[in-house]
């Protein structure tokens, strides 16, 4: 069959004419690339400004978007400041917020089930410790990439921290919800006092303050009153453990590569081991998370708590009346007195939102517009004044009027509604100087993809030692060799 010059120049005419309409079509798809997040001021400007400015095209990017979706760590009941921001999120926006609570323990696999499926009805999913999880979700078949969020300037706004946690593989793959420094140390000074020991200042203070401390609480109020409390499950543990190596300057990969059997590794190990077989902490903490960690220290059962949240600041103002009046906290401790690093043991990490690659476009925008919010100076104040969690948006700790930006009115009508106390209305924010070096010094790494399953066997590992099952060594030799069967990705 022949065909004219004319009939061949109009179909190849049609056909680049598609082609230019199906990209031009997948170009406009992304709706994200609607909104222009450096008008009506630049990026940075709009996320330090008092009151969020949203920028210029949200509204037509996020059209027809009536509800975002997206898993939250537990409930709101334990998480006012991020219903407050939900509050002002749907006052802003006009976009519904709902928060899908999701147990700590089975975060990860709620995620993983989500994008495996393929399903797009939570358009931000949840990143529970994106230091140990964003190598394993950060690629582009399961979440959007948002490279464009994190200008240097906008960088420059936070600690250097949270570029540890988001950023993997060579992209940035989602924003904060919530920041938590971990590392400072809950005391009581009564106790310290009784038993005759100041506040320590090294890690090998804080040891021997705790075993006096155990000693007098024995002797004085009954046998369950102990030195230590920690969390020994693993997604708690593994904190206490990253900040004990973190302070003596060590790393749990170095290029790659598991160094469980470094010395840096095996000090921690042993430390909190025999935290356990020297009887300063009760076994029971093998079985404590976050929750049973802060709520023993708060019970007034021990005279130091590592590892607890900072929110439980404002929580043991209005929920623990055994030790009102008598607790106070103090900066990450040094491993020794010569080390060089001041403030090296603080870690930083926090929950993550990531964009669900399988979601609507523009339910993509609208989780975008919710994660830049959340990181902006209006926002993260709830955070740090309210619930009393960190804030990677470190200069906030030095605004002398902070408290007084805080709409009171507001977070009573939320307290009321997730059915929680009032939070009290704080003149000062509580420990600022101390809470700001936590977290412009926090410290942490890119764990590689399956590190999840290295934690299990850390935690299997630990609690045997602990209980005299396995000698210290044993368990490392065993954690060790697990881990170089996991390969490694640099982030």
């Amino acid at each position: 069959m022949r065909f004219s010059k004319r009939v061949i120049v109009v179909a190849v005419t049609l056909a680049c004419f598609v082609v230019v309409f199906c990209t031009q079509a997948v170009l406009a798809a992304k709706a994200w690339e609607d909104i222009n997040w450096n008008k009506p001021v630049s990026m940075s400007q709009r996320l330090d400004a008092d009151k969020y400015i949203l920028p210029q095209g949200w509204k037509e990017a996020t059209k027809g978007v009536a509800k975002l979706v997206f898993y939250n760590s537990g409930g709101l009941a334990h998480d006012i400041a991020t219903a407050v921001n939900i509050d002002l999120f749907e006052q802003m926006t006009g976009i519904e917020v709902e928060a899908v609570a999701v147990p700590s323990q089975i975060e990860d696999i709620k995620t993983m089930a989500t994008l495996l499926a393929k399903d797009g009805s939570v358009p931000l999913l949840l990143c529970g410790g994106p230091d140990r999880s964003m190598s394993t979700f950060g690629r582009e078949e399961w979440v959007t990439p948002v490279d464009f969020l994190y200008p240097e300037n906008v960088q420059e706004l936070y600690t250097p921290a949270i570029k540890r946690n988001l950023y993997s593989q060579g992209h940035w793959w989602g924003g904060l919800e919530t920041w938590l420094g971990i590392g400072l140390i809950f005391y009581r000074p009564s106790w310290l006092e009784n038993a005759g020991v100041g506040v320590p200042s090294t890690f090998g203070e804080m040891y021997a303050a705790a075993q006096k401390c155990r000693t007098w609480g024995k002797q004085e109020l009954g046998p369950s009153y102990y030195g230590m409390v920690f969390a020994g499950l693993i997604d708690n543990f593994m904190q206490d453990f990253q900040s004990g190596v973190y302070s003596q300057q060590g790393r749990f990969y170095s290029q790659g590569k598991p160094q469980f059997l470094s010395d840096p590794v095996r000090n921690t190990f042993i430390y909190w081991v025999n935290m356990v077989r020297d009887d300063i902490a009760t076994e029971e903490v093998l079985n404590y998370s976050y929750y049973e960690r802060g709520r023993m220290f708060g019970m007034g059962k021990a005279a130091f708590g590592s590892g607890i949240f900072t929110s439980y600041l404002m929580k043991y103002q209005t929920e623990f009346p055994e030790i009102k009046g008598d607790w106070a906290v103090m900066p990450p401790p040094k491993w020794g007195k010569d080390d060089p690093g001041k403030y090296g043991s603080g870690v930083g990490t926090g929950n993550a939102g990531m964009i669900n690659r399988f979601a609507p476009d523009n339910y993509k925008a609208a989780a975008m517009l919710y994660l830049d919010f959340l990181r902006s100076r209006q926002a993260t104040k709830y955070e740090l004044v309210v619930e009393g969690n960190e804030t990677a948006f470190v200069d906030q700790y030095l605004d002398p009027e902070i408290t007084e930006k805080i709409d009171w009115k507001l977070v009573d009508r939320v307290a009321d509604e997730i059915g929680i106390p009032h939070p009290p209305h704080v003149k000062e924010l509580q420990f600022a100087q101390v809470r700001m070096i936590l977290s412009k010094y926090a410290q942490t790494e890119q764990f590689p993809p399956g590190f999840s399953q290295v934690m299990s066997i850390i935690e299997e590992q630990f609690q045997k030692a602990a209980l005299g099952e396995v000698s210290i060594e044993e368990a490392l030799e065993v954690i060790q060799g697990f881990a170089e069967q996991i390969p490694s990705v640099s982030g």
